[in-house]
């Protein structure tokens, strides 16, 4: 009884893909989703590289929203620490580089969090092509979502 109580409080903390890629595309522009972002990414302690740049991701969020300016440091800081790290895990993952994108071309310049744009911008557009159905309409909702790209390049993406 006890193996699966425990069982159950752990699936329920635990965070997908699915889960992430929704928090993620909302949390932006509002605080409240922001909020669930982070109180949902700050539990996942799991290896998968993805989530950790989810996790990442998150933090970055969060700092948007903080209010003490240390707490904005500290959490931006964090936050692209793990997306970092999972880039240079996973280099040509095509998810990880748009979570980097995303948060790199939102982040206020004072953070000098911005070095990778144009790297990040070309590579999606180039493996783009080569991603399954569910990522490449995660990107052409990110797309819409960040106005990054030049219409000549949306083109090569519808």
């Amino acid at each position: 009884m006890n193996c699966y109580l425990l069982f159950i409080l752990f699936t329920l903390n635990t965070l997908t893909l699915s889960d992430a890629r929704q928090l993620f595309g909302n949390a932006g522009s509002d605080e409240s989703a922001a909020d669930k972002f982070f109180e949902s990414a700050e539990k996942y302690n799991g290896t998968n590289t993805t989530l950790l740049a989810y996790k990442g991701a998150a933090y970055a969020i969060k700092a948007k929203f903080s209010k003490g300016l240390m707490d904005k440091k500290e959490l931006f800081k964090t936050g692209a620490g793990l997306i970092e790290n999972s880039v240079k895990k996973e280099p040509g993952n095509f998810e990880i580089r748009m979570i980097r994108l995303g948060i790199q071309v939102n982040a206020p310049k004072i953070t000098g969090y911005q070095s990778n744009i144009s790297e990040d911008k070309a590579f999606l557009l180039k493996e783009y092509k080569n991603q399954p159905a569910d990522l490449k309409n995660l990107f052409k909702d990110f797309t819409k979502k960040n106005d990054i790209y030049t219409p000549e390049e949306l083109k090569m993406i519808q």
